[in-house]
């Protein structure tokens, strides 16, 4: 039996415009809140909120970076390519 587990990726806006449906829906049809955990309703709602906050945040810490000089971005430039080369190794 192979343990390995999948990793998945996707856009973070899917991930909680999804979350968004599955509470709407749950709000507005009982049928379907009951037949979710009593605090699935809470708790979602909670993880939604902290994932957009730290979103919204990381995104504000990268725009205070600052602007950085031709020469860093070169530095920088030369550096990725260095991974890339690795990488393809």
């Amino acid at each position: 039996m192979n343990n390995t587990k999948t990793k998945v990726h996707f856009p973070l806006p899917i991930l909680v415009g999804e979350g968004k449906l599955i509470l709407d829906a749950a709000t507005a049809h009982p049928e379907v809140a009951g037949r979710l955990d009593k605090t699935y309703l809470a708790d979602t709602a909670t993880v939604l909120g902290n994932v957009k906050t730290q979103a919204t945040d990381q995104k504000q810490k990268r725009g205070q970076t600052g602007v950085l000089s031709k020469a860093q971005l070169d530095k920088i430039h030369a550096f990725q390519l260095l991974i890339h080369n690795a990488k393809e190794t």
